[in-house]
């Protein structure tokens, strides 16, 4: 069950970032250092007063153009509804254009905890479930019990990279992240990661 929204606590959340935000997102510029460390942590506990859970991710500078400031849900379906009601209260701020969830981005090499993690080395099966319902099984090559939990982390965020983090999570109703087996050529319903954009996009063009 949907906890009820605190709309009074999101009002707090922006009333704190429109007086705030131009020290937090200069020091969020500041990559590797510990004014964006401490920015990271600033933004994350403001958000946390609201809904413990939500996250957020600040677009890249464009020039004069307003700067996106992503309120994401970190992968979590029940943070859903947070998300959609904080940008629906969200004031409009100088300089900055706030949105939800994170978008498609072009799939590069993503590190966590030493680990490092490409979408072309990603292979997805998919298989169908009760109810006209879709499920996908990520398989991560050199996936060991050991490191399990930081490529499943890897995967997902791949995976939000790919389709964009609305539609990884309600478009995809089961999700798994099992190792890539050694002989998956010589099996049948292995594709490359890549194309699950296309076949997501497909599924969502049915359902329109």
């Amino acid at each position: 069950m949907t906890d009820s929204i605190d709309i009074e606590a999101i009002r707090c959340f922006w009333r704190w970032f429109e007086k705030q935000h131009p020290r937090p997102v200069a020091a969020l510029d500041m990559r590797g250092s510990p004014q964006a460390t401490e920015a990271t942590q600033e933004l994350h506990a403001a958000l946390a007063a609201v809904k413990p859970g939500l996250a957020f991710l600040l677009g890249p500078a464009r020039g004069e153009e307003a700067r996106e400031f992503f309120i994401t849900a970190d992968s979590r379906k029940d943070l859903i509804p947070w998300v959609l009601a904080l940008v629906e209260w969200s004031p409009e701020i100088a300089g900055m254009l706030v949105k939800g969830f994170r978008p498609r981005l072009e799939l590069s090499a993503i590190q966590f905890r030493g680990a490092t993690l490409r979408g072309d080395d990603l292979f997805f099966r998919a298989f169908q479930l009760p109810g006209d319902e879709i499920g996908i099984t990520l398989h991560v090559p050199e996936m060991t019990d050991q490191n399990r939990a930081v490529l499943s982390h890897l995967a997902v965020l791949l995976l939000d990279h790919l389709l964009g983090e609305y539609d990884s999570m309600t478009m995809i109703d089961s999700l798994v992240v099992d190792p890539l087996p050694a002989d998956h050529t010589a099996l049948t319903g292995f594709a490359p990661f890549e194309m699950l954009r296309q076949f997501i996009d497909a599924r969502k063009m049915k359902q329109e």
